[in-house]
């Protein structure tokens, strides 16, 4: 990992880690149901990232598994005293970590590349048509 790091942690500060912004391969709004349900919001921002770009600094975060609607198992790590969600990972992208971007102390140097499930997006919380919407996953 490069000098420059970025920080990020729960609500109450239990679980805390870093990234290197530059790993950063993608930033997305995921307004499936299942990140609906899971963020209480009408979708969640993931930044996706390489496992090894991300390093738990404190802490030890819950995990549930649940599956998601593309098929794959889907890991999300949280908080078990506070309850922030902090980051998922999925069976179908081996490696790779979806950092929840609202848990980073800054993360106004994210940028926006897409919105997946906007077949799932409600009236309330309509996708960014700025950039290229998806009805579903997009294909690898």
């Amino acid at each position: 990992m490069s000098s420059q790091i970025e920080k990020g942690r729960c609500l109450c500060g239990q679980v805390h880690y870093q990234i290197n912004p530059a790993a950063v391969l993608s930033v997305h709004h995921c307004h499936c149901r299942d990140c609906q349900r899971a963020s209480g919001s009408g979708f969640a921002t993931i930044a996706l990232l390489t496992s090894h770009d991300f390093i738990l600094t404190g802490g030890t975060p819950k995990q549930y598994q649940s599956p998601g609607t593309s098929g794959a198992t889907i890991t999300r790590s949280f908080c078990g005293d506070c309850g922030s969600p902090l980051y998922s990972q999925s069976s179908l992208l081996d490696g790779l970590v979806l950092i929840k971007a609202g848990s980073l102390d800054d993360s106004d140097w994210l940028t926006l590349t897409s919105s997946f499930w906007g077949s799932s997006a409600r009236s309330w919380a309509p996708t960014d048509d700025t950039c290229m919407v998806y009805a579903a996953n997009p294909e690898h």
